[in-house]
């Protein structure tokens, strides 16, 4: 009797604790759902989402992703037109003439990765033709952190905060536009603590390649100190698509700082307002490029 008592107290015990374990909410990363709609969670307490544009997402882990827009506040368009112009169904997935439309989920990423090396030389790659500034290697032991792995899960092990100097006090975690020769500038996000980010989404949604630098509609965001940007104290109702003819740019513009600019999470400003770009005139172009982030040059 005394051990038939004693195996009941252990069933009760064990249904216990399992009563217990199933009133405890269980986070992870993935769709999410509210009172507003459906959006996705990027980390295991879903305090990071998308927001701010297009993700393929394989929501159910059957190797195909769908592609969804999310808007400013991580919530996906369904039933309708997105602000860029797509159809999307009820489930918020992107169709053309009525047919969803797909991509293989599976990637070999991890082993087509550059380096933290190759990332270093493609960051400074203007630079090290100068015989005056540090060579690859004096970078490399400036930059790269050998005690942690060299990509893991977005983060690099590429330290730089020495790299963007005294912006780094002010912004800490965010964007910051790091000169890739005597000229030009391109952008690179930093988590909290320094190390770069790389073949991920920022917290505020955008997509950094494999080489740590923005990249929009599959192009990278590069800038000279000729283009001139909207500074975040001016009002104007969206700073990356400003229309040129109700302003003057001279009215809202700012320029030849772009190395000296860093961006919280969520203030990105990527566009120039005015610049000129060798993508469209060439390399020694005059050519008047209005909201773009192409390859600009200086003025000649």
């Amino acid at each position: 009797m005394f051990k038939r008592n004693v195996k009941m107290a252990a069933v009760l015990s064990a249904a216990l604790m399992m009563s217990v374990m199933a009133a405890v909410p269980a986070f992870a990363a993935g769709w999410q759902k509210n009172n507003t709609g459906w959006w996705y969670g990027t980390n295991a307490d879903n305090s990071t989402w998308y927001a701010n544009g297009w993700q393929w997402v394989d929501g159910n882990g059957d190797g195909v992703a769908e592609c969804y827009y999310f808007d400013g506040n991580g919530y996906i368009a369904t039933n309708g037109t997105t602000p860029d112009g797509y159809q999307v169904n009820g489930d918020g997935q992107w169709m053309q003439n009525g047919v969803v439309q797909t991509k293989g989920a599976a990637t070999t990423a991890n082993t087509s990765r550059p380096s933290s090396k190759e990332i270093v030389a493609y960051l400074y790659r203007g630079d090290l033709t100068d015989p005056s500034k540090m060579s690859l290697d004096e970078l490399c032991n400036v930059l790269v952190d050998s005690s942690k792995p060299e990509w893991n899960n977005g983060v690099t092990n590429l330290k730089m905060i020495d790299a963007v100097g005294s912006r780094w006090t002010r912004t800490h975690g965010g964007w910051y536009f790091l000169a890739y020769d005597n000229v030009d500038v391109e952008a690179i996000a930093l988590n909290d603590e320094g190390y770069l980010l790389a073949d991920t989404t920022t917290p505020d949604g955008f997509y950094v390649n494999k080489h740590g630098v923005l990249e929009i509609g599959g192009r990278e965001v590069a800038h000279s100190e000729e283009c001139l940007y909207v500074a975040t104290s001016i009002n104007v109702p969206d700073k990356n698509h400003v229309d040129p003819n109700q302003y003057r740019y001279q009215d809202i513009g700012i320029g030849h700082s772009w190395s000296m600019t860093s961006y919280s999470f969520g203030n990105l400003v990527y566009n120039h307002f005015h610049g000129f770009d060798v993508e469209k005139g060439g390399l020694d172009s005059n050519v008047d490029s209005w909201n773009d982030f192409g390859v600009c040059v200086n003025f000649k």
